[in-house]
């Protein structure tokens, strides 16, 4: 059975990115778009030949499942009404603006045993996967020492891809939530859950992460360097070598073609996702306590549930 899937937004990226999954009739079939601004949806319903929903009520009618492609703020209160009303959810990351409202999130997921996948993306390239078997191998054969890894690209630079300045990318919270998961999530995945962090700040925002194991990563976040494409690069150091992940060549495509597949096979069989919900928590418990680092310049505990 194909899975009708109602879009939350009309940005760029839910046009480049989110609405193409469904164009290919293997799985899913994007019935139409909801967004805060009616004349985007309107706009980007035509482009695409599906409805443009006039509430987010209507959407959920006419659906099985719900891809949202908008900010953590507007995502959170609408996933929540997605999985109380039964429908299955592809998120965004992270997943909501701060740790209370992903929390009530994921509790309206696992009360409602809602079918779901969470966005960060790298997770889902071989070339990941690969990086993780070889830290498990480092750790295998000897001890992890630590991490050192940076993202960084120039999409906040004067005609850089990103919106203009004072949009919710362009302060410390903003580089934060929008750099940081997937650097946070990958370095977590990698060494273990994050107990404690350290967040300085600035254009080229610093984070420095002691995991349950006692080993700690140091991660740079910046979109204000000029580099021609993301730079996202992990390396694990143990007595026994180095583990290296380098974005640079690896094949976007691919990402969300596993995650589409791993979508529908979550909704049709109950299959487990490469990132679900609560691992997404961990993460927005990592960015509260580097909120919080930020605000009170010292280490802060990371909340565990």
């Amino acid at each position: 059975m194909t899975i009708k899937v109602g879009l939350v937004g009309a940005g760029w990226w839910a046009h480049d990115v989110h609405a193409p999954l469904h164009q290919s009739g293997e799985g899913t079939e994007l019935v139409g778009v909801w967004a805060r601004d009616s004349h985007k949806a309107a706009s980007f319903a035509a482009e695409f030949g599906v409805k443009a929903f006039e509430s987010f009520a209507e959407l959920l009618s006419c659906c099985d499942a719900v891809d949202f492609a908008v900010p953590p703020h507007v995502q959170a209160p609408l996933a929540i009404e997605a999985a109380q009303a039964g429908k299955a959810l592809i998120l965004e990351k992270p997943l909501a603006p701060d740790l209370a409202s992903a929390l009530r999130m994921v509790e309206a997921i696992e009360e409602n045993h809602t079918p779901h996948i969470v966005c960060f993306t790298r997770r889902y390239n071989h070339e990941t996967v690969d990086f993780l078997d070889d830290v498990a191998a480092l750790a295998v054969n000897g001890d992890i020492l630590g991490m050192q890894g940076h993202y960084v690209h120039g999409g906040l630079l004067e005609g850089g891809i990103l919106p203009p300045s004072g949009t919710w990318r362009h302060d410390f919270h903003g580089i934060l939530m929008d750099l940081g998961p997937h650097a946070l999530n990958l370095a977590a995945a990698a060494l273990g859950k994050v107990t404690k962090v350290r967040a300085q700040s600035g254009r080229f925002v610093t984070i420095t992460a002691e995991h349950e194991s006692g080993v700690c990563s140091q991660i740079a976040l910046s979109g204000s360097v000029d580099v021609n494409a993301d730079d996202f690069t992990e390396t694990v150091f143990a007595d026994s070598g180095i583990a290296h992940f380098d974005v640079r060549g690896q094949d976007h495509a691919e990402c969300w073609t596993n995650i589409h597949e791993e979508f529908v096979n979550a909704v049709h069989n109950g299959t487990p996702v490469t990132v679900d919900a609560r691992e997404a928590l961990h993460l927005q418990a990592i960015l509260e306590a580097a909120r919080d680092s930020h605000e009170s310049g010292v280490t802060e505990l990371v909340a565990h549930y």
